[in-house]
């Protein structure tokens, strides 16, 4: 979304993607035999203006403006703040669905060609391993429901209402199940990082969705439980333990990741908690990438309101 609106708020300026800080590496720490997007990224096929830092001379001295994770947040909020409010401001309540309308197709125009360009310029093996995976399962309209555990559980504690949540998407496959009844009795791919509240998504969704099959995309319990002596540790994704693992291991993830997210953004329906950077990303493949439509994905504790997902 923030290399879309920059391209918006300076159509002629070239951002830089700078991939060496980043934990998701095929790579040992230090090495510069090549460029580290090329793990995952062709950076001759990135979108126009758009190009690898790598190579790319000091930065600094191009008078380049540094925009970390901290920085790319909060501009998206600030986004997101004004034009929920411009929405709002609308004279009559008959105006404002016609507001939001004009809002989502602005952001759509804004973004889609940076998330369109990007994506494109994924590494084709990538690519073929989530095609593989979305080829095998049935060719009819498929659920993919996303579990988030590890860290993101005590991110919740400071998002008002979520603290109260039980991470289960119960919510959002009961307002799935109501929106779009067509999505019961499908094949449901359960994705993501904690194999004991995955078990707890599972039986939702047999029982709400009756899913007719589950394809599993999540590590067994004996694959993730931490070291008896840590009890500082929890199941699921916790980013000091990512960065701290092995290559292999963070490699091997950081290419199963993409392949999820593949997955998420070819699913005819998805639920997955909007707090999460995972579904912020799927949601923009879906729009831009699959043309889904926005009311096809669901908030897993029940929020409605779209601009929470940016």
């Amino acid at each position: 979304m923030r290399m879309g609106l920059l391209r918006s708020e300076a159509p002629n300026a070239t951002v830089y993607l700078d991939w060496s800080p980043s934990p998701y590496s095929c790579r040992e720490p230090g090495d510069q035999s090549r460029d580290p997007m090329e793990d995952f990224f062709l950076p001759q096929l990135l979108p126009p203006r758009f190009k690898s830092a790598a190579d790319a001379g000091d930065l600094a001295q191009k008078r380049c403006i540094s925009s970390g994770h901290p920085e790319t947040a909060h501009y998206n909020r600030l986004y997101n703040k004004l034009l929920c409010k411009h929405a709002n401001d609308a004279p009559t309540p008959v105006e404002r669905g016609p507001r939001w309308l004009a809002v989502k197709r602005a952001l759509l125009q804004a973004v889609c060609p940076a998330v369109v360009g990007l994506w494109r310029s994924l590494h084709p093996s990538l690519q073929a391993e989530a095609d593989a995976v979305v080829h095998s399962l049935p060719q009819e309209p498929f659920v993919a429901l996303h579990v988030r555990g590890g860290d993101k559980v005590t991110e919740y504690a400071g998002r008002g209402a979520r603290t109260d949540s039980d991470h289960s998407l119960l919510a959002g496959m009961a307002a799935l199940a109501t929106r779009h009844p067509s999505a019961r009795g499908r094949t449901c791919v359960v994705m993501g990082d904690d194999p004991v509240l995955g078990q707890v998504v599972i039986a939702h969704a047999a029982k709400i969705l009756k899913c007719k099959a589950f394809h599993l995309r999540i590590p067994s319990l004996n694959q993730t439980t931490p070291q008896a002596s840590d009890t500082s540790s929890t199941l699921g994704h916790e980013q000091d333990r990512f960065n701290s693992a092995p290559v292999e291991q963070r490699c091997a993830g950081a290419r199963s990741f993409l392949t999820d997210l593949n997955i998420m953004a070819a699913a005819p329906y998805f639920v997955g908690n909007t707090v999460s950077n995972v579904v912020s990303m799927a949601f923009w493949l879906r729009g831009c990438v699959h043309h889904h439509d926005l009311d096809t994905l669901f908030d897993g504790d029940g929020y409605t309101d779209w601009p929470f997902w940016l």
